[in-house]
């Protein structure tokens, strides 16, 4: 299971996918396709001024199910 994410200078949030994150910040919807090229094709996380977006793999639960 992947999810994002997103690193602000005071907290941390998280988000199965980039959809929900740009419903709650459309202020950085002008950003979206350059996100989704650096985060989906390239890999890398996404950096800004105001935050840092990493999409991380996660395990579901802890005997590996």
């Amino acid at each position: 299971m992947r999810i994002i994410l997103a690193i602000f200078r005071d907290r941390f949030e998280v988000y199965g996918s980039l959809k929900p994150f740009f419903e709650q910040y459309p202020q950085y919807a002008e950003l979206k396709y350059k996100i989704d090229y650096t985060m989906s094709r390239k890999k890398l996380p996404f950096e800004h001024s105001d935050f840092k977006l990493q999409r991380l793999n996660v395990r579901r639960s802890l005997n590996g199910a």
